[in-house]
């Protein structure tokens, strides 16, 4: 999900050690502007009402988390200066900066923190975090207490996930919050053009310093063809993920840079099963058996992938070689279709994006060739993901990404869960998800979460079909000297060369 965004974790056992570190030092800017691209039209610019991962995008800028989680998998402080661990893992104490503002001026202190957790307990969108938190209480204006429910390995990735909220901004303007964001991030909010852009203006005041970029504008372009003759005609600075196709012509042109991710992005095929035949163990793991996942990352993907051998990767804690997939095998799955009753095969409804067409396209074939007839339908991402989580659909082709921690993959398969649009319910697979993340146990962690998904593999909940590898372009001018864990640029690093 997009989020997280993602959220949109690391997290094994944490040796926390208290770090203070200064803020790089940042050149004057050249331009007054950068422009980047975003694919989708905003859903909301409040972290608790959205789980699209181009709201993420933007988000980040605006707000500012208690510490921060780097790529490299190291917490530094941001808002708080340090902060503390009870032996038990239950309360977590934070000590704040003095003299942070928020965009609309008011001093940011303990109070909004606590304001900020009570809110995510009661957003569902938050709930991974919300319900791990018990209490949150404001010691005084700049020391926050928070008591858990349990011990959570992941909970110091997922307060570096956690944008703080001003309470007073956020009681004012109610519903109207959601378009009218108030953060302490180094950009504020400017406009919200439907179907043009998004703009930010640089906020002076920022606690780490100006950035040296004044202006920040979002792009709305959905098609990445059109997004990319924008980058290569200098009307955007900053293009996250070029069509693979391009990879080779955006490599060898000087004007542009490139930065090359491997991520924890899982493109597969989802599966409803609330609906025949898909209820069908067979049947799913006809599906399975029937993709020929390394002609996929050639065919759509130009080889800048890896075929998936189950949800997890390598970039992802709780990952274990271990865990058994699918392989190739048609003939295996038309044996299973028949024995499921469906010798002939069936027709089905195939939804899908424009960002999947080609994927999707290649999985039609080849479910034609175990005798699926699948009728592909193509919307607008949005739309497509409004029908899903309603459970309008019978398969699909789409994308989930998390953070860097399997406890994250609960949103997707712990029954009940927020995207978990199967919809899936396994008691022995809540129950593994439960002690994954109150163990601080490395090797107990990493054991649960293998039996965990070698479950998830053997029930078919889904055809995983691939992890993507992402490939960024921008101007060769820009300099960014720090990418986000999702390969997203911290914007408020960036400046242009002389």
């Amino acid at each position: 999900m997009y989020r997280k965004n993602y959220v949109r974790l690391l997290i094994c056992i944490f040796a926390i050690s208290v770090i203070v570190v200064g803020c790089p030092k940042l050149s004057v800017a050249k331009n007054d502007t950068i422009t980047l691209v975003n694919p989708n039209e905003v859903q909301s610019l409040d972290q608790g009402y959205t789980s699209n991962a181009s709201d993420y995008f933007m988000i980040e800028n605006m707000y500012d988390t208690v510490i921060d989680y780097h790529a490299d998998g190291s917490f530094t402080p941001n808002l708080a200066e340090k902060w503390g661990i009870s032996d038990d893992g239950l309360t977590y104490t934070f000590y704040l900066k003095q003299g942070i503002k928020f965009h609309n001026g008011e001093e940011l202190k303990a109070k909004d923190i606590v304001f900020t957790c009570e809110r995510a307990k009661k957003s569902p969108f938050l709930a991974d975090i919300g319900d791990t938190i018990k209490s949150a209480t404001a010691l005084d204006d700049y020391t926050v207490e928070i008591e858990l429910n349990y011990p959570d390995a992941p909970f110091l990735y997922k307060m570096a996930t956690l944008f703080i909220l001003n309470e007073k901004a956020v009681t004012e303007l109610g519903d109207d919050y959601h378009l009218n964001p108030i953060g302490s991030g180094p950009y504020k909010f400017v406009e919200y053009v439907l179907g043009q852009k998004v703009a930010f203006e640089r906020f002076d005041d920022y606690h780490r310093g100006k950035a040296p970029i004044k202006n920040l504008v979002y792009r709305i372009i959905s098609d990445e063809n059109t997004a990319l003759l924008a980058l290569e005609s200098g009307q955007v600075d900053f293009l996250w993920q070029i069509p693979p196709i391009s990879y080779q012509s955006v490599s060898s042109n000087k004007k542009l840079k490139i930065n090359k991710f491997e991520s924890r992005e899982l493109t597969h095929i989802t599966m409803n099963l609330n609906e025949e035949p898909f209820n069908n163990l067979l049947v799913r793991q006809a599906i399975n058996y029937a993709v020929d996942k390394d002609t996929i990352v050639q065919m759509a993907l130009e080889g800048l992938g890896e075929p998936a051998v189950y949800a997890l990767n390598s970039g992802t804690f709780g990952y274990s070689k271990n865990v058994k997939g699918y392989s190739y095998d048609p003939e295996k799955a038309k044996d299973l279709l028949a024995q499921a009753g469906y010798p002939n095969g069936f027709e089905v409804e195939l939804k899908t994006s424009e960002k999947y067409k080609k994927t999707a396209e290649i999985v039609q074939d080849q479910l034609d060739n175990i005798g699926i007839d699948a009728k592909i339908t193509m919307s607008d991402l949005n739309s497509m993901m409004e029908d899903i989580s309603k459970g309008d659909y019978k398969i699909s082709v789409f994308m989930w990404t998390v953070g860097p921690d399997a406890d994250e993959w609960a949103y997707v398969f712990e029954t009940g869960n927020i995207v978990n649009y199967a919809p899936y319910s396994n008691a022995r697979v809540d129950e593994l998800f439960r002690k994954g993340k109150n163990s601080i146990d490395r090797d107990e962690r990493i054991k649960c979460y293998e039996e965990l998904f070698q479950i998830v593999s053997d029930d078919a909940v889904m055809a995983p079909l691939y992890h993507s590898t992402l490939v960024s372009a921008f101007d060769a001018r820009l300099n960014i000297p720090e990418f986000t864990e999702y390969a997203k640029p911290i914007i408020w690093l960036a400046s242009w060369t002389e």
